[in-house]
């Protein structure tokens, strides 16, 4: 998100070159985990339904350490800028999520169910 956004917070060179270390190494981090979970997928024929039902679950440990990872992938890339730059990537980051409620509540609207949805010709 940060280094889309290099004209908007006025990232300096130097700035370019961290985030885009910081960057790397949380790609890596992501694919070794695709990985580790796509061999945990059993390998199975087609109509084995056994082999469905006997699908190990990943240990949960596995999340909680790419959660804490992220958090600090996280905080690595905010210690890299400014007070101002920082100010700016949060308003910028609540401005993006404000716009994905504001759509996904358009999308799926208020939804009537019960009686009163019936009795205006909803049968």
């Amino acid at each position: 998100m940060l280094l889309s956004q290099t004209g908007a917070l006025q990232l300096t060179d130097a700035q370019v070159v961290r985030l885009a270390a910081i960057a790397r190494r949380t790609e890596d981090r992501h694919r070794a985990l695709r990985t580790r979970l796509d061999s945990l997928r059993p390998r199975r024929a087609p109509g084995d339904s056994a082999a469905r039902r006997e699908r190990p679950s990943p240990p949960t440990d596995l999340f909680e350490r790419e959660r804490d990872a992220s958090h600090a992938d996280l905080r690595d890339a905010l210690a890299v800028l400014t007070a101002d730059q920082q100010a700016r990537a949060w308003e910028m980051m609540s401005a993006r999520r404000a716009m994905t409620f504001r759509g996904a509540s358009r999308r799926t609207g208020p939804r009537r169910v019960g009686p009163e949805s019936r009795s205006r010709g909803g049968r």
